[in-house]
């Protein structure tokens, strides 16, 4: 616990810093944060009601140009992210070097990328939005609220605390799986029904928290200068023990249980 808290304190500092000398190039708003978050979770519940007398809505054409749209912007985050790390040559899964905040142009690729896959976040509320329209009720579940709510602010604590390092693993993983789920989503809305990826996708997502809990333990183990500051690798490793929970119940539910005949 000391480790967390000697760590956070330190990371204020260098914020504090880097604002001063005036190479914090972007910061987070958590007005706005805490706003959309509002407007996601109070959307939803208006949606709910307003939809209870009323039949479900058939939004086609508005699903495959939203599935579209998050395509394209996965890949731009996801194609950002993997030419920083081709430029980078020297780069490793963990223990990756700081220093985008500090004008180190090497990793503007990588800061470009955080970013968007951030901003993108909330773009994908429209998710939910469109679930509750066409009154897919078994898709709005628990997991599927939390996550869409929960990763804004974990983004949104890289961005701000650490926009180089290992923070490419988790964007860039994440980045290319809503590539392959958003284009299964449009395919399906086109009458496609079996993308050749298309039964891989949570096996995908789990390996994916499961790496990022390695890269964070890892870097737990190599010490304070290893990778994100402390605090944030325990949030990380706690989220990403969350996401597994949450992911495998899923699993088993939708695969592993036989259907009823």
């Amino acid at each position: 616990m000391e480790r967390i808290t000697t760590s956070y304190e330190q990371s204020m500092q260098q914020l504090g810093a880097r604002r001063v000398a005036g190479h914090q190039h972007w910061e987070a708003d958590m007005t706005f944060l805490g706003a959309a978050n509002i407007f996601y979770l109070t959307t939803l519940a208006v949606l709910r009601w307003f939809m209870q007398r009323r039949a479900a809505y058939d939004p086609k054409l508005l699903m495959q140009l939203y599935n579209v749209s998050c395509v394209v912007l996965a890949a731009i985050s996801g194609i950002a992210i993997a030419a920083h790390k081709w430029q980078q040559r020297d780069g490793t899964f963990v223990c990756n070097k700081r220093g985008a905040q500090l004008g180190d142009t090497k990793d503007g690729l990588l800061t470009f990328g955080i970013y968007f896959y951030y901003y993108q976040k909330y773009w994908e509320f429209m998710d939910t939005f469109i679930f509750m329209l066409r009154k897919s009720d078994r898709q709005v579940t628990f997991l599927h609220i939390y996550h869409h709510s929960s990763i804004t602010l974990v983004t949104m604590l890289a961005a701000q605390f650490d926009t180089s390092g290992d923070t490419y693993l988790p964007a860039l993983l994440n980045s290319w799986i809503h590539v392959l789920m958003y284009g299964h989503y449009f395919l399906t809305s086109i009458g496609v029904k079996n993308a050749p990826w298309r039964k891989y996708l949570t096996s995908m997502q789990l390996l994916q928290f499961l790496a990022i809990l390695a890269q964070n333990i890892l870097a737990w183990f190599k010490g304070a200068d290893c990778g994100f500051p402390d605090w944030y690798k325990a949030t990380m490793m706690a989220y990403m023990i969350s996401m597994l929970v949450l992911f495998s119940n899923f699993y088993v539910q939708s695969y592993s249980k036989p259907k009823s005949v």
